[in-house]
């Protein structure tokens, strides 16, 4: 629709991005190893990793699974109900 529905900061401070295949959530990752993972009325911040810097998001076909890795190799996966 072109409506803007969420602002988070400058896109320069996000090293990782992700959006949904159904559009209906996005993530993005912090260098000081924070995720924001909004979807409808629902956000979510995750540390998977302490302070790892974020540096790969990727959301599953269905869009109800965040894979998350950081710079030192590390891989978390995350439900949406979770």
């Amino acid at each position: 629709s072109g409506k803007e529905i969420e602002r988070v900061a400058a896109a320069g401070t996000y090293l990782a991005k992700a959006i949904a295949p159904d559009s209906k959530a996005f993530a993005v990752g912090e260098p000081h190893g924070k995720i924001t993972w909004i979807a409808g009325d629902r956000r979510r911040e995750l540390r998977p990793f302490g302070d790892a810097r974020i540096t790969a998001l990727a959301f599953s076909l269905d869009g109800r699974t965040l894979a998350c890795g950081a710079a030192d190799g590390r891989v978390a996966l995350w439900r949406a109900g979770d």
